[in-house]
C-alpha cells in the first residue's frame, strides 16, 4: 500500500513526536522472548531519525543510477523530498508482534570496529524482509548502521532490495527487478551527507 507522500511524512513525524528518545540512543535490542515482545522496529528508528534531523539543514550529494546510467546532484535536507526514501525503510520494518518467532536471531562482537552486531534472518520463505543486520557502538549502543535485504516475487517476476543507512553518513537503496516478460531493471539511489560530524557527536 502506498500512502500519499504528505501523509506519509506526517505519520513519521507523529510517531517521532510520540516516541521516547531511547530509539537511536540505545541501539538494537536482543531477540523477543514472549508473544507480547517485538523485534527491532525499523519504522520507529527512522521516525526517531526524522525527529533528530527535521529542524536542521544538511547538504547531501544525491546519486541516482538506472540500468548503469548515473547522475548526481547536490540537495538539501529538508528541501529534498524524503517520502519515497522513508517509505522503503518503513516496508522493511519487523517490529510488530506478528513477526516474533519468524526470524532467527544471532549476535556477535567486532573488536576491530568496536561494535555489537545483531542479525535477523527470515525463517519463513515468504517473508519480504529476508535479512536485517544492525551494528551498534559497543560503548554507547548508538546505531552505526542498518542493513535490510528484501525480496518479493510472483509468477511475473521478482524484486530484490538492499537498504542501508548509516546516520549522518549515507542512505542507500538498491533495487533489482527481474521480469518474466520484458527487460530486467537495476536501480540505485544514494544520499551522502556532506558534513564534518559523526553520529557520536
Amino acid at each position: 500500500m502506498k500512502f500519499p507522500e504528505k501523509y506519509l511524512l506526517l505519520l513519521l513525524l507523529g510517531i517521532a513526536g510520540a516516541s521516547c528518545k531511547k530509539g537511536p540512543a540505545e541501539g538494537a535490542l536482543p531477540p523477543a522472548d514472549s508473544a507480547t515482545a517485538t523485534y527491532f522496529s525499523t519504522a520507529q528508528f527512522v521516525a526517531d531519525q526524522v525527529d533528530l534531523l527535521r529542524d536542521q539543514i544538511y547538504t547531501l550529494e544525491k546519486i541516482v543510477e538506472l540500468n548503469g546510467k548515473r547522475d548526481s546532484s547536490i540537495v538539501a535536507l529538508p528541501t529534498e523530498n524524503w517520502a519515497p526514501v522513508l517509505r522503503e525503510f518503513l516496508a522493511a520494518d519487523i517490529g510488530q508482534s506478528k513477526y516474533v518467532g519468524k526470524y532467527r536471531f544471532s549476535s556477535f562482537s567486532d573488536e576491530t570496529t568496536f561494535t555489537e552486531n545483531y542479525v535477523y534472518e527470515a525463517i519463513e520463505p515468504k517473508l519480504p524482509v529476508r535479512r536485517m543486520m544492525i551494528s551498534a557502538d559497543a560503548a554507547t549502543h548508538r546505531i552505526k548502521s542498518l542493513l535490510a535485504e528484501m525480496e518479493t516475487g510472483n509468477f511475473w517476476g521478482s524484486t530484490r532490495k538492499k537498504l542501508y543507512y548509516a546516520p549522518y553518513k549515507i542512505i542507500q537503496i538498491q533495487e533489482n527487478n527481474t521480469a518474466l516478460i520484458g527487460a530486467d531493471k537495476t536501480f540505485r539511489v544514494e544520499y551522502r551527507f556532506l558534513i564534518n560530524r559523526t553520529d557520536e557527536e
